[in-house]
């Protein structure tokens, strides 16, 4: 269920989007999602240390309203 309602979502800046799912009945279950651009923020902490305080209150920023599209759509 959640699986459908996740490929609903479509073309959000803070979310990637769901390609294929095998959930029920898979002998493992599994979502396929799009790769989503850009350096992962731990390899990005990693490399050049921590964030800025600005930097992190876009990143909490950007994943807050990524959740909020997800609430809004009951998931």
């Amino acid at each position: 269920r959640e699986a459908d309602a996740l490929r609903r979502v479509k073309g959000h800046p803070n979310l990637v989007a769901v390609l294929a799912a095998a959930v029920e009945g898979a002998p493992t279950p599994h979502l396929v999602l799009e790769l989503a651009p850009g350096t992962p923020l731990g390899r990005r902490v990693a490399t050049h240390g921590r964030l800025s305080p600005a930097a992190a209150v876009q990143v909490a920023r950007d994943v807050a309203r990524g959740l909020a599209t997800l609430h809004g759509h009951g998931l």
